[in-house]
């Protein structure tokens, strides 16, 4: 403990008067009828977010959450050139990307996969079922990404215990606004991205927004060449200060060719002994390839009311659908000849549909002279999943592996061999 002597709190006593006297003198100089302008400072663009009401349902600043939050704004999505949800997994804290292949992904948290998605706010039923391809998803129609790290069993119900991610769509403003961003980059990249918003009329009552992208890139990987095109429409109407209505529809197309599957490298020669080979090594042919599509409408309404409660109802459908051509691919490279690789080929085709209904009701509430919120809702989807595989219509011949990308294409049939599919009804109330 530090003890001032008499003599040095008479002299802090006097400067703490002094300082005191000084600031009165200062304050009592200043005009009175000083009509000079107060300087506005506008703070544009942010690496965080106010609150998590959309992935809580309680209107929460992050700091108020207790769970382990990241947040990826349009800010940090604009300054790190993030174009793909799965560039804003691998820049959060706590989350593993795990690349299968060529173009498939698996985010996992605290030891288990993730798969919980929001769009949002409202759950759908699972990242492992029709919307596995969202972690690829292209990141013009979002205004940012929250990740809730640990169980989210509050809203999402069953599911691992590692994280969720909620896509924060983009919504309709007022004013008018348009931006248009072109990219070019290393092997073949370029991009086009259009996103413009403004007032339809009815005293700025009706706004709407939409947003365009088309990409086409080649990859350091041999054979590898992906584009997609993103459109976004979103309309919203103001009925009254406290009611408004959002509707809007996303309609993402991916295409990929050149795609691996199983291994695509080989680990090991036929001798044990481990593989040299180049980076951009690749067990996907030509004519391999991998197409996915999905659109989803959706509506949501949002009333206010007087005691600060507000209801919120959400409801989309999604309707996907994909294919490929593929060869499974393993064994070992023999060093000499370059051969041993053997190689399985198939054709899958799948469809998917979900439909999601979201309903809740949160607010603020005094009780034993604390202040509290509280959510209450109900959250309901049924997803359809079928898939079919077709047999290729000859095997593959032994083929160098310096020429891989070359092999023939055996062809596959009209007919699948078999068929597979589920339909999953998932319940959640709050």
């Amino acid at each position: 403990m530090l003890t001032l002597s008499p003599i040095s709190k008479a002299i802090a006593t006097t400067l703490l008067f002094s300082n005191y006297a000084l600031a009165e003198q200062a304050a009592s100089e200043i005009p009175h009828n000083n009509t000079q302008p107060i300087e506005v400072i506008d703070v544009v663009g942010s690496y965080t977010t106010k609150s998590m009401d959309y992935s809580t349902g309680l209107d929460l600043s992050i700091r108020e959450t207790p769970q382990s939050i990241s947040v990826i704004t349009r800010q940090q999505i604009d300054d790190k050139g993030i174009t793909e949800i799965a560039q804003a997994l691998r820049h959060t804290a706590g989350i593993t990307m795990n690349q299968a292949e060529t173009d498939r992904v698996f985010p996992s948290a605290r030891g288990f996969a993730i798969d919980n998605i929001q769009f949002d706010g409202s759950p759908i039923r699972g990242a492992n079922g029709g919307v596995e391809a969202d972690f690829l998803a292209d990141m013009a129609v979002y205004e940012r990404v929250e990740i809730i790290r640990g169980s989210a069993g509050l809203l999402m119900g069953a599911g691992n215990p590692s994280a969720a991610i909620n896509l924060i769509r983009k919504k309709p403003l007022t004013e008018q606004a348009a931006t248009v961003n072109l990219k070019v980059g290393n092997w073949g990249l370029s991009r086009a991205e259009l996103d413009a918003s403004s007032s339809l009329g009815f005293d700025d009552k009706l706004s709407g927004r939409v947003v365009a992208a088309y990409q086409d890139s080649e990859s350091y990987l041999n054979s590898i060449d992906r584009n997609k095109t993103v459109l976004y429409a979103n309309i919203q109407a103001d009925f009254t200060a406290y009611t408004k209505l959002n509707v809007g529809v996303d309609y993402q197309k991916h295409h990929v060719r050149g795609v691996s599957f199983g291994e695509p490298v080989p680990m090991y020669y036929t001798d044990g002994t481990r593989t040299d080979l180049p980076r951009s090594s690749n067990t996907g042919t030509d004519w391999s390839y991998r197409d996915r599509d999905r659109i989803i409408t959706f509506a949501s309404l949002t009333h206010q009311f007087a005691n600060s409660w507000t209801l919120t109802a959400y409801g989309s459908h999604m309707d996907g659908h994909y294919d490929d051509n593929r060869a499974y691919v393993n064994g070992y490279l023999d060093p000499q000849t370059r051969t041993g690789l053997s190689a399985r080929p198939s054709a899958t085709e799948g469809d998917w549909t979900q439909n999601t209904f979201d309903i809740r009701i949160s607010g603020p509430f005094e009780l034993f002279g604390r202040d509290h919120q509280m959510v209450v809702g109900y959250n309901t989807s049924l997803e359809k999943n079928t898939r079919n595989m077709k047999p290729a219509l000859s095997g593959l011949p032994d083929w160098s592996f310096d020429d891989w990308s070359n092999i023939p294409n055996p062809g596959f049939s009209s007919t699948p061999l078999y068929v597979w599919g589920w339909e999953k009804p998932k319940v959640v109330p709050m």
